[in-house]
């Protein structure tokens, strides 16, 4: 079975372009859904979705990071210098959502932890009002009054249970974003060590056509000069002849009179 042919660098651009699309709007999304958390639309299906879609864009942030560098090694063996540079230009658009999604996630990390803040602050209110107010009413006895300090018990339980459980999810969310941190500074070091290299290369490509401009320029300079001296030495000649007609003339009509 033949394998097949490698892309090209047009296929692979192509490709790159609309990676960097899919990430634009994972990313748009992303951020639009970290506003809703904290207001009274931050539902768990809402953190799902976060996730879900925070870890698609993780993976496509890797995927096109390695497709750049093909791309990159592409428009180095192609020699063209445009493709050199729109290379550059697709490096920096991609280092820049890059940017925006780490924003993304130092945003959802300080929310989370302000999640768990709050909680660990409502834990320990809630156990404190639970020996103040269960004290007296496990005190009383039997009947309506263990009844009810059942149901309180019961009651103080579940706030606990729902704190602690909320707790427990944003470490997680903490954990794994963390664990994305680690990944997408990868990416942006080794992206940013490209638009550096790039870079350099771009400034020698415009450095060769601002040199290429001067010697035509030059070369330009050079030809209306030697136009001149043409010229000039086209109007020297005629007088020369002008001269030499005169000087004939009155020769002739000095033999002549002789």
């Amino acid at each position: 079975m033949s394998l097949p042919p490698p892309a090209s660098y047009d296929t692979t651009l192509a490709h790159v372009s609309q990676a960097l699309n899919t990430l634009q709007r994972h990313i748009d999304t992303l951020h639009s859904r970290l506003r809703l958390l904290g207001t009274p639309r931050d539902t768990a299906p809402l953190r799902d979705k976060i996730h879900r879609l925070q870890d698609e864009t993780k993976q496509l942030l890797l995927t096109t990071a390695n497709d750049l560098s093909r791309l990159a090694a592409l428009a180095n063996q192609s020699g063209v210098p445009q493709n050199k540079l729109a290379t550059q230009r697709i490096t920096t658009d991609f280092q820049t959502l890059t940017a925006r999604f780490r924003d993304f996630q130092a945003e959802f990390t300080e929310k989370s932890k302000a999640d768990i803040a709050r909680a660990k602050m409502a834990l320990a209110h809630e156990e404190e009002r639970m020996d103040r107010e269960d004290a007296p009413l496990l005190s009383t006895g039997a009947g309506a009054s263990s009844s009810d300090a059942q149901q309180h018990v019961l009651v103080h339980d579940l706030d606990i249970a729902y704190n602690e459980t909320l707790i427990a999810e944003r470490e997680a969310e903490i954990r794994d974003i963390e664990d994305g941190v680690h990944m997408v500074n990868d990416i942006f070091r080794k992206i940013g060590t490209m638009v550096k290299d790039q870079g350099q290369l771009f400034d020698n490509i415009e450095a060769n056509l601002q040199t290429a401009d001067v010697h035509v320029e030059n070369a330009a300079v050079q030809l209306n000069t030697a136009n001149k001296r043409g010229r000039w030495w086209r109007e020297v000649k005629c007088r020369i002849l002008l001269v030499l007609v005169a000087i004939a003339a009155v020769l002739a009509l000095i033999i002549a009179l002789t």
